[in-house]
């Protein structure tokens, strides 16, 4: 069953572009505030996710977009909202940017901005609120993230009965885990495991641009999928 984190999206209305995010940036920088490195590999359908601090004042915030023209939307969304514990987010899938307000409880995000991107703008982004995710923006892939989420999403019929943990992880590597307890000791076995993987990729078109290999530790049973260094389309 999936395990990446739930996400749930509002506004789909008069957005904010590439112009609206550059001040968007602006304005996060000037509150002090630091985008953070937190599971960002696995939030909802997004290839990279990334949130900020808290936002200490969301009066403060609106006040600040009040006088921004081309955050217009931003404004009326927070004006609506500043009386939730929010922060600010962006987030890439295939071949958009989104940005706008996260919630932090109840996991809503609200857009505000949205335009098309590739690998080489999120690689030249500059900004102090980035210093924490630079490394991870400056190595960014899209092309191989996007093949990675096809990847999780036809792992999932992996043993699909059974419970599990599926993540992206670092290193363009999807994991599945298991918990030992579900297997009978003669089938804990890397030799006929990484078999049974094998037959399983080769199901699918990409089985040829991966690796796929099986980690058994005391507790747990992990089957790993890896784009190859070499990948290509």
């Amino acid at each position: 069953m999936k395990q990446f984190s739930k996400l749930y999206e509002d506004n789909d209305y008069d957005l904010s572009g590439l112009a609206g995010f550059d001040i968007f940036l602006d304005i996060i920088n000037d509150l002090g505030l630091l985008f953070i490195k937190h599971d960002y590999l696995n939030i909802g359908d997004y290839s990279y996710f990334f949130t900020t601090e808290k936002i200490e004042d969301n009066y403060d915030v609106a006040n600040l977009l009040k006088r921004k023209r081309s955050l217009k939307t931003a404004y009326l969304t927070i004006s609506n909202i500043k009386e939730m514990r929010l922060s600010f987010y962006f987030g890439v899938k295939r071949k958009t940017l989104f940005y706008g307000f996260y919630n932090e409880d109840t996991h809503y995000v609200y857009k505000v901005g949205v335009f098309n991107v590739n690998s080489s703008y999120l690689r030249k982004l500059r900004s102090s609120c980035l210093k924490n995710i630079k490394q991870i923006l400056h190595d960014s892939n899209m092309i191989k993230m996007n093949r990675l989420h096809q990847i999780r999403n036809d792992f999932e019929t992996l043993f699909p009965e059974v419970d599990s943990e599926l993540k992206i992880k670092e290193g363009y590597i999807v994991s599945k885990k298991y918990s030992t307890e579900l297997f009978n000791d003669d089938d804990l076995d890397e030799t006929k495991m990484n078999y049974t993987l094998l037959v399983f990729t080769r199901k699918f078109n990409w089985y040829h641009k991966v690796y796929s290999f099986v980690n058994i530790t005391d507790n747990n049973v992990y089957f790993l999928i890896k784009l190859k260094d070499d990948y290509k389309i």
